[in-house]
């Protein structure tokens, strides 16, 4: 092999390819051509939907130019007569760019990733080789993106906007933390509104950004500066703000709640009652020895942890004629798993204890130790009382924790519901006498001198006659009894504690938000609405007071022949029909109360929706897309969002307007 060599001897220098990059001054000789985002090496053809290379300079797009697509694509834009069409991408036909958008918009529903989407339009085009509009589609993973994000996701924003610049709305935030490590704020708008005469409360998607310091300062400023560049008028729209009760978000020195009241004096302030009522669960469970928490996980990490155990214990049920049940695992995260636990390992008490009273000499002797410490707890017959307690006690917790993860508004019955929960736990411990006296349930004295005699207490129905059955047998005896009993009723008090400290029964927007509940209107309890709007200067300025008490004082007297059941036990369906009652001369009857209720339904009780984005969250940064950006994640929940609140009945979104003028090259741009 030969070595290049200069006049001098020695090794030339290797000279550098020229390459030919994108010139902005070709544009003014080729109106069909923009900078292409694919390299600068590239020009885009908008008539086209194509990126050309042009290393070879201004000839390449001449060669371009004279390509029978292009040739094709310019005369179906000559013949529309359009100035606009060169830059849409109208050169197939609308029926192709339709298919494009609702395959996108149903990847995003469906939590599709854009790679599986791709090959779906791939074998749709191989299958149905008949149809014109399946082999126009040109949709690959890059535009599937581009067109969730910057097309449907941008135009979901874009009508949030529109609802939070002019409407009153509260601010649902909550912290986690995915897959990938990176700690994320998520913000969620609940806003309601009016469609064509029909009352909407929905919370929608508004925003998520990634956090390196989880500081009340940081997250507020993330908060506030994203309101602020949306335009949005936060100081003077902003009613409510909701958040779980961590110290940093509900705080009440330095949190972000403080720093919002700061600027939105008005703004109700709302812990999530769902985390709050666990909370409350959790404290109380102390109370119960930590034995029987564990038997439950030892029961399922033994039964789940090798697959002829579980093919075993499926066998056993079989042979007895039960349906076989796999044992469930106690989750920290889930608020509502523990019932379920407790109910299952009652259901199968009697066969997990034949299971693992059964010694198989083949095990190994680490695998006997463990069968047998399980075998003693399943005979210690206190676990099994505590167990049959939780049975009864847990779904008097659940029943109202389930109630407000609803989506739908149900602050108005949060009073009623709370302190009907409160008094039937007080009434399970504290003494009838002292119950009768008791006026208001803040003022409660958690004294020896004021509970039953602990027979007396009540404990659940099983696990009274449970008791009453191992104490004629000898299986308990009175000492242990007395034990259980008094932990039951530190159990009961630990609880009502936790309820007093953390949801304020006392706060009069909790109290009198109760006159929006349609019951208590159809029962006349209240005559006035002045105690609830008197809150809220902002919602209903001073002017108007005496007019909204005069509409809801008209209003309890409107005849509800018309009124479906339904309609009379939802709040929003109530408000939406009332509100829409006209006079003789078809004036509203009541138009300002059409104006404020809308906000007043908006006030948050919980986080739930939060919560149940994060889940999407996960569902689409998953293992497999684990390096999915930020933007594309927002682009796929704000469209996900939209299409779940646009469907329509064939299954669909409608293409709209704004659509179609954001079905342009500008949509790869992702920083839109």
């Amino acid at each position: 092999m030969f070595t290049s060599l200069d006049s001098k001897g020695t090794k030339a220098k290797p000279t550098k390819k020229w390459i030919q990059k994108y010139s902005i001054h070709w544009e003014q000789k080729l109106s069909w051509i923009t900078k292409s985002d694919k390299g600068k090496t590239f020009a885009y053809c908008k008539i086209c939907d194509q990126h050309v290379r042009s290393t070879g300079g201004f000839t390449d797009l001449k060669r371009h130019e004279k390509t029978t697509k292009h040739v094709i694509n310019s005369g179906k834009l000559k013949s529309t007569g359009s100035s606009t069409g060169i830059n849409t991408f109208m050169s197939r036909n609308d029926k192709a760019m339709n298919a494009e958008l609702q395959i996108s918009a149903w990847g995003a529903e469906h939590n599709i990733s854009a790679r599986n989407l791709e090959g779906f339009v791939e074998l749709s085009k191989r299958i149905f080789k008949d149809s014109s509009t399946a082999q126009n589609l040109r949709l690959g993973r890059t535009k599937i993106q581009a067109i969730q994000t910057n097309v449907i996701g941008r135009t979901g924003l874009e009508e949030l906007l529109k609802i939070i610049q002019v409407n009153f709305f509260s601010l649902l935030v909550d912290e986690s933390t995915d897959l990938s490590g990176q700690k994320s704020l998520a913000m969620i708008v609940r806003a309601g509104i009016w469609q064509a005469d029909q009352l909407l409360v929905h919370d929608f998607f508004y925003h998520i950004e990634t956090v390196v310091e989880a500081s009340a300062i940081s997250l507020y400023e993330i908060i506030s500066k994203k309101l602020e560049a949306d335009g949005v008028p936060y100081k003077t729209n902003l009613i409510g703000f909701g958040s779980d009760g961590a110290n940093v978000m509900m705080g009440a020195h330095h949190s972000v709640a403080t720093m919002i009241k700061r600027d939105c004096p008005y703004a109700f302030i709302m812990k999530c009652i769902c985390h709050s009522l666990a909370l409350c669960s959790s404290y109380a469970c102390k109370h119960i020895p930590c034995s029987v928490e564990q038997l439950c996980r030892d029961v399922y990490k033994f039964l789940s942890s090798g697959g002829q155990r579980g093919s075993c214990f499926k066998e056993l049920q079989t042979l007895v004629e039960l349906k076989p049940l796999k044992m469930l695992h106690p989750s920290a995260t889930r608020w509502l798993s523990l019932e379920s636990v407790v109910v299952r390992m009652l259901e199968r008490y009697d066969i997990l204890q034949i299971y693992f009273n059964f010694k198989d000499v083949r095990t190994d002797k680490l695998t006997r130790e463990k069968m047998e410490a399980i075998r003693v707890g399943l005979e210690d017959p206190t676990i099994k009382v505590y167990l049959t307690f939780l049975k009864y006690i847990l779904p008097v917790i659940n029943q109202i924790n389930k109630l407000f993860q609803s989506a739908s508004p149900e602050l108005c019955r949060l009073h009623g519901d709370v302190s009907r929960l409160y008094r039937t736990i007080l009434d399970n411990f504290l003494a009838s006498e002292y119950m009768a006296d008791l006026n208001e349930l803040s003022k409660v004295v958690f004294s020896h001198q004021n509970y039953k005699a602990l027979e007396e207490m009540f404990i659940g129905t099983e696990s009274m006659l449970l008791m009453e059955q191992y104490l004629q047998s000898r299986t308990l005896n009175q000492q242990i009894a007395t034990e259980v009993r008094t932990n039951i009723l530190n159990f009961y008090v630990t609880l009502c504690n936790q309820i007093t400290k953390r949801i304020d029964l006392s706060d009069p927007i909790i109290v009198q938000s109760a006159r929006l509940d349609p019951k208590n209107i159809l029962n006349r309890k209240f005559e006035s609405i002045y105690p609830l709007v008197k809150n809220f200067p902002n919602l209903v300025p001073e002017s108007e007071l005496q007019a909204a008490d005069m509409e809801y004082r008209e209003l309890r007297n409107i005849e509800l022949k018309d009124f479906q059941p339904e309609e009379l036990t939802c709040s929003v369906g109530f408000w939406s029909k009332t509100l829409n009652v006209r006079r003789a001369d078809g004036s509203l009857a009541f138009p300002i109360l059409r104006r404020v209720v809308p906000g007043l339904l908006s006030l948050p009780h919980n986080t739930a929706s939060v919560e149940r984005l994060f889940s999407q969250c996960n569902k689409n940064k998953n293992k497999l897309r684990n390096r999915m950006t930020p933007e594309v994640l927002e682009g796929l929940l704000t469209s996900k969002d939209y299409v779940n609140l646009h469907k329509t009945a064939n299954g669909g979104i409608e293409i709209t307007s704004e659509m179609k003028k954001k079905f342009t090259s500008d949509r790869y741009n992702m920083e839109n």
